[in-house]
């Protein structure tokens, strides 16, 4: 994956991963775990490629 479309997917994961509207949208706690563990994977993916 390019590095700005990368950067560009970790940015909106976490902005929804971090939000305080994340509960309103009635997800699982499973649900959002999958969405903090496909932040980690995207940011380590980042880290071990650009840095």
């Amino acid at each position: 994956m390019e590095k700005s479309q990368l950067l560009a997917r970790i940015s909106k994961l976490a902005a929804l991963a971090h939000s305080e509207d994340l509960h309103r949208f009635a997800l699982s706690e499973q649900a959002i775990s999958e969405i903090n563990a496909a932040l980690e994977t995207m940011t380590e993916e980042y880290v071990a490629t650009y840095c």
